[in-house]
């Protein structure tokens, strides 16, 4: 695998990882590369891809063995598996799955040169958060984190007081400080920041 590193400009594309029997990762693309530096959702102990969170750790163990890569369990083997994120033992809106693989020529019975394509999927904003997003450029605070979260998502600020439960007025505050935060003048523009990673000025020459 590639040196891992964390000084390249934000890779693009869902993080897509290789691994084998022993969940080694023979391959990494640039976003898995940046998650595993970060240990945002994944590490390597000893040599093998683990899942920070426990329960999420034990899921992707047996999915694993589901997909029998080292070649045990041949007759009930399946082709892929899918299983649902989890962090500090919270639910995230991110899946994983994994997909067999095996080597041109090689026959698909063949437990010994199995190998399981690990494909993240998720909303931008799910990832962003794992991965030093928004959030933790501007260095958002838990209240501006969560009204940023709902306005993401295009709600209006009388439906992020009611979600939130707070008042209206404590909503129009928080956006007043997003908006010196990111650089942005109205919600479209702190959308569009959120939303691409844009910077503001770059927002402000296409308005």
């Amino acid at each position: 695998m590639e040196a891992i590193g964390t000084s390249a400009p934000a890779p693009v594309g869902p993080p897509i990882m290789l691994l084998d029997a022993a969940r080694r990762v023979l391959f990494a693309n640039a976003v898995a590369r940046r998650l595993i530096a970060r240990r945002g959702l994944f590490a390597i102990v000893d040599g093998g891809l683990i899942c920070i969170d426990p329960r999420c750790d034990a899921e992707l163990r047996e999915a694993l063995h589901a997909l029998a890569l080292d070649g045990v369990r041949m007759h009930a083997r399946v082709d892929q598996v899918s299983l649902a994120m989890r962090r500090n033992g919270r639910l995230l809106d991110l899946f994983v799955t994994l997909t067999v693989l095996v080597p041109e020529g090689m026959p698909r019975v063949s437990g010994a040169s199995r190998q399981a394509l690990l494909t993240l999927h998720g909303p931008m904003p799910a990832l962003d958060d794992l991965d030093g997003g928004p959030e933790a450029r501007f260095a958002f605070t838990p209240a501006e984190r969560r009204v940023a979260a709902l306005i993401r998502r295009g709600a209006p600020p009388k439906q992020v007081a009611d979600e939130l439960g707070i008042a209206l007025p404590t909503v129009k505050s928080h956006l007043q400080a997003l908006f010196g935060k990111t650089g942005t003048r109205r919600q479209a523009e702190l959308v569009h920041v959120l939303l691409t990673r844009a910077p503001a000025h770059a927002v402000h020459a296409a308005a």
